[in-house]
């Protein structure tokens, strides 16, 4: 390796005392790495040890001939750029062949370094991005090496650092109406974004469909991460660009769908198919939810197809033996109540809104039937991520507290109308009715916990309850006047006295009855 160097900074000293000029220098030092990669390549034949010296030695020479002869201006970007490409597929060729670890990785960070050094901060795009696609296809040729495992990973945040360095330099300028500079490229946004973004969802599928491929992490994870980067870049440029009716959500609220429906066909194919499923659905459920909103415009169309979205999941989590979807399935119908508060879609108005209890009856029963479907009928698996830190499926759990919320906010709007409709002071009717509503809510759940034995109704109501008291003495006491206070502190009353009541009887079930404290999961009714 020293001989190799000193040999190099002969060269360079050749040059720096003008003994050549240096675009002759340069040829000379280019021949030179070359001859080294020839040598190296001789060497990886023969087994020699020090094969990955002259290899590396070679690539690190031509990378700093490249980088120091485009910032002098000896070569133009073009060629700089088409010549790390040259030595990127030469390296990884090299790699692949002899099952050689260190050249595919000095090759491709080398290269994709360099070509970022490259008009560092506003390097070319177009070409910088025709690079990265290049060192995306080598990794992908060169992961049967095991080593290789973790520069796919590097390589991709490299990918997502140069889109984010152009992304945000394009809606600078477009947020602030100026010109968009050429070296910036702005028409060749959107197709090489489609271009990497179709890339990283071929080598997940070309890896699903080949047999000699493991499933590995990478594969497992891109395609949710594919999304998210692509589509926040895309919104991120195209929105300022071509405004709100571009025609992006359309776009990405379909590809979403094509994910899903493509998860769920692959997934019937062994072990690989179903891993390969999960990600894939999973990935069209977030680009869908992200785009429902601009695509379908009102809550009130989008939010029920999250619900049975959500409910599918679950069913689908089923037939794929997967705990990682159900999960996902319970977030996603505990979302479609958050954004429907967050959106206001409950809010109340000077009229009912007829559609707003529609919507919360709706949201209400699905994540009911999820939610009974999934203690009565489907057993959760414990495998995936999910299943070590909830064994017990404790978290379907969420699925009855939505439903709960998502009912009570349908009703409170019921309430709010008949409390304007009756003669007497509206506020106080209107809150004296949801504390009757609270109470009434958890002595029923009380019951309920109690007729089926079972610990998630009655902690569940114990809360509802618990509500209920501090409804009463932190609201109605200030609001509520009258009878309708009466009722309000009545109600809270008799649900205290239930609670107390079946709490008692609850302590003496497992020594008389063996009571069942767990949820249950055996199939049909627990009654």
């Amino acid at each position: 390796m020293s001989f190799i160097l000193v040999i190099a900074l002969l060269l360079r000293t050749i040059v720096d005392q003008d003994f050549i000029n240096q675009e002759l220098g340069s040829i000379v030092g280019i021949a030179y790495a070359t001859l080294l990669i020839c040598l190296g390549y001789s060497r990886y034949s023969k087994s020699h040890p020090l094969a990955p010296t002259y290899v590396t030695c070679a690539l690190l020479i031509m990378f700093s001939i490249l980088l120091e002869t485009h910032s002098r201006g000896f070569i133009p970007v073009w060629l700089a750029y088409a010549a790390l490409g040259l030595t990127l597929i030469v390296s990884t060729v090299l790699g692949v062949r002899h099952s050689a670890s260190i050249p595919l990785w000095v090759g491709v960070l080398g290269s994709s370094l360099v070509g970022i050094a490259l008009e560092f901060p506003s390097p070319h795009y177009p070409q910088l991005m025709i690079l990265l696609l290049v060192a995306n296809a080598s990794v992908y040729i060169g992961s049967k090496v095991s080593i290789w495992l973790g520069l796919r990973w590097t390589l991709f945040a490299i990918s997502l650092f140069v889109w984010h360095l152009w992304t945000v330099q394009l809606r600078t300028l477009l947020l602030r109406g100026r010109e968009i500079p050429e070296e910036l490229a702005l028409n060749w946004f959107l197709p090489l974004l489609g271009a990497f973004a179709l890339v990283y969802a071929g080598m997940v599928i070309r890896t699903l469909m080949g047999r000699r491929r493991a499933f590995r992490s990478f594969e497992k994870y891109i395609p949710l991460a594919n999304v998210l980067w692509a589509y926040a870049a895309a919104v991120a440029v195209v929105r300022p660009w071509l405004g709100e009716h571009s025609g992006l959500a359309p776009a990405a609220l379909a590809l979403g769908v094509v994910q899903i429906v493509f998860g769920i066909w692959i997934s019937h194919f062994g072990p690989k198919g179903k891993q390969g499923g999960i990600s894939f659905t999973i990935a069209g459920a977030v680009l869908f939810v992200l785009s429902s909103e601009k695509a379908m415009g009102t809550p009130f169309i989008y939010l029920p197809v999250w619900s049975l979205m959500a409910l599918g999941m679950t069913y689908l989590s089923v037939q794929i033996n997967n705990r990682t979807v159900r999960t996902c399935g319970y977030l996603l119908q505990a979302l479609t109540l958050g954004i429907a508060i967050q959106q206001g879609c409950f809010t109340i108005g000077e009229s009912l809104k007829l559609v707003a209890v529609c919507l919360a009856i709706f949201v209400s029963s699905i994540s009911l039937i999820q939610y009974f479907w999934c203690r009565w009928e489907a057993e959760a698996p414990n495998n995936g991520m999910a299943g070590l830190m909830d064994p017990k499926d404790r978290s379907a759990v969420v699925l009855l507290v939505t439903s709960l919320v998502s009912l009570f906010l349908g009703f409170r709007l019921i309430l709010h109308a008949g409390a304007t409709a009756l003669p007497g002071d509206t506020e106080s009717l209107f809150q004296s009715g949801q504390t009757l509503l609270i109470a009434g809510s958890s002595i029923f759940l009380l019951l309920v916990a109690l007729r089926w034995r079972d610990i998630e109704f009655l902690s569940i109501a114990l809360i509802v309850a618990l509500v209920a008291g501090i409804k009463v003495f932190g609201v109605d006491t200030v609001h509520a006047r009258g009878i309708p206070l009466v009722l309000s502190v009545l109600s809270f009353a008799i649900c205290a006295s239930v609670a107390s009541l079946v709490w008692g009887r609850w302590q003496r079930l497992p020594q008389e009855e063996g009571a069942i404290t767990q949820p249950s999961l055996d199939k049909g009714s627990p009654v």
